[in-house]
């Protein structure tokens, strides 16, 4: 099984079909999460991911069906962040030393944070096409801080950053 983390942008640009964000290749990736069984989404424990989806796609019909049909399929895992025996902290939250860092490059929304925990813990793979991430078509996600976001992210944490289509791409190149 391959774990992602979904980003909340990439599931209303997949659902929404009625926005002017709506991205065939976002609903594409969406779809190879529902037929193919290899593929998992990772939440946290706490739910704060669950809830962030909830917040923006809750009347969605569509988006609640490939919820259920995930869960269904037993394609949900739920990853929690390492604790620390020095310091005790809560379930899914980054070392203090990546969250420092991140906070110092602008990186610093709790809901932003919790997706990256979530892929560190998990198989380090994330989907996103927002531009906090120096991901997506917004001319502020090519900035050089969020372009550095991006290069700590990946060659630091050794994250898998991916927008859609890369995603696909990545996914594609499994199979071989």
């Amino acid at each position: 099984m391959y774990w992602f983390v979904l980003d909340t942008c990439i599931l209303k640009r997949a659902f929404d079909l009625q926005s002017p964000d709506f991205s065939l290749d976002c609903f594409s990736l969406v779809g190879i999460f529902h037929s193919e069984s290899k593929l998992g989404i990772a939440l946290d424990f706490e739910e704060k991911i669950l809830g962030e989806y909830r917040k923006n796609l809750q009347n969605n019909k569509a988006y609640q069906k490939w919820l259920n049909a995930m869960y269904f399929k037993k394609t949900i895992s739920y990853q929690s962040g390492k604790l620390d025996e020095k310091v005790k902290r809560k379930l899914n939250e980054l070392d203090e030393k990546v969250k420092r860092k991140l906070n110092e490059l602008g990186f610093h929304e709790p809901s932003d944070q919790v997706f990256v925990a979530v892929a560190l813990h998990s198989d380090k793979n994330l989907v996103s096409e927002d531009s906090d991430y120096g991901k997506g078509d917004e001319v502020r996600a090519n900035s050089p801080e969020k372009q550095e976001v991006l290069k700590y992210m990946t060659e630091s944490l050794g994250l898998n950053v991916m927008d859609s289509i890369e995603g696909l791409n990545f996914i594609r190149q499994l199979d071989t």
